[in-house]
């Protein structure tokens, strides 16, 4: 599912459901990615996320997943 190309912003949630994970997995990302970004701010404004973040943020998961058979150590 893409990002509705007429709807400048997307919330948290539709957000998640456009990259196919939980609401919870893509706070992960926005924390892991951009860290100056609060997931827990206040209004649904600050927490608004437009087309190009989702497709920036799919890049970087896709770039950052294992290989088809590769295998991830474990500490």
């Amino acid at each position: 599912m893409t990002p509705r190309a007429n709807k400048p912003f997307l919330t948290e949630k539709e957000a998640a459901r456009s990259l196919g994970i939980s609401v919870e997995e893509f706070r992960g990302l926005v924390r892991r990615y951009i860290a100056h970004f609060d997931v827990r701010a206040g209004s649904e404004r600050d927490k608004a996320f437009k087309a190009s973040d989702i497709v920036i943020l799919r890049h970087l998961v896709a770039s950052s997943a294992p290989a088809p058979g590769e295998q991830t150590v474990t500490g």
